[in-house]
């Protein structure tokens, strides 16, 4: 089932540089709607040229998503300093308001993926670096590195602050998409992104890997980033990265995979954001 969020947010599925994921009880009274891509539930499916890959993918169409959210407390103390006020997920309208910023019209968060809660705001109108980067993550137990096994990020490109951070995409990947020469190009009802594989630009002692939905605009981008898992920091990166992309992926992070190729099929943007 469904909640009805400003422009009818559906909410509901699935792991960068500083990010991070955890646990909170999930609400039991609402019952659960599987999202269908047919032709009468509005979610065509995608036409994309993917990453040669191995890892299983979760169709939209078994994906259960979550009613809403209630603000709650983060169970995980190590991960109660995050959240819109500290140490507590998002309800249904304040992750309403942050997915508005981003452009998105609708999206479906799967039961399993838990709650949302913020990773940061940085935005230079309150003298937090240049430009903007939100970052959301999901409050259930995925494994992976800073910010969590599976986040939402928007960023705009001339983003700027003092402290390491992953980048997605830059204008010369925007300006590849549209030309028609970006590797990994897909669309999805009716936006063009591109699927990416790469590692953390931060490594301490091991370097995160993530696979990378991105939809770039004219002035920033949004994209779903999956852990996949890491590598040792003294390993050849080049050699690391063929086994990632080869699909050679522990157990434990082919959940938020499969989860993230689900979740990016039922991303719907407001018509006209460019």
């Amino acid at each position: 089932m469904m909640i009805k969020i400003s422009t009818y947010l559906i909410i509901g599925l699935v792991l960068a540089a500083c990010r991070a994921g955890l646990n909170t009880p999930q609400p039991t009274s609402q019952p659960t709607r599987q999202i269908i891509p047919t032709a009468t539930s509005g979610l065509p499916a995608p036409t994309h040229t993917p990453m040669a890959t191995s890892v299983a993918t979760a169709p939209a169409s078994v994906l259960q998503c979550a009613d809403g959210f209630e603000k709650a407390k983060i169970q995980d103390p190590a991960k109660q300093k995050y959240g819109l006020e500290k140490g507590f997920t998002l309800s249904s309208d304040e992750f309403s308001r942050y997915l508005g910023v981003m452009g998105i019209e609708s999206l479906c968060v799967p039961l399993e993926l838990g709650a949302p809660y913020l990773n940061a705001d940085w935005d230079s109108v309150n003298g937090l670096g240049v430009g903007r980067m939100l970052s959301i993550g999901f409050d259930n137990k995925l494994p992976g590195m800073g910010w969590g096994g599976l986040t939402l990020v928007y960023s705009t490109y001339d983003f700027k602050y003092g402290t390491e951070f992953d980048v997605y995409a830059r204008t010369k990947d925007r300006d590849a998409l549209r030309a028609g020469t970006m590797p990994g190009a897909f669309e999805i009802n009716g936006v063009n992104g591109f699927k990416r594989l790469m590692s953390s630009q931060l490594c301490m002692g091991l370097c995160g890997v993530h696979m990378t939905y991105v939809f770039p605009f004219d002035s920033y981008y949004v994209t779903l980033v999956a852990d996949i898992g890491a590598y040792d920091y003294d390993e050849d990166r080049d050699a690391a990265m063929k086994k990632f992309a080869a699909g050679e992926i522990l157990a434990e992070y082919q959940p938020a995979a499969r989860m993230a190729a689900g979740m990016v099929e039922t991303i719907r943007f407001r018509p006209g954001v460019k």
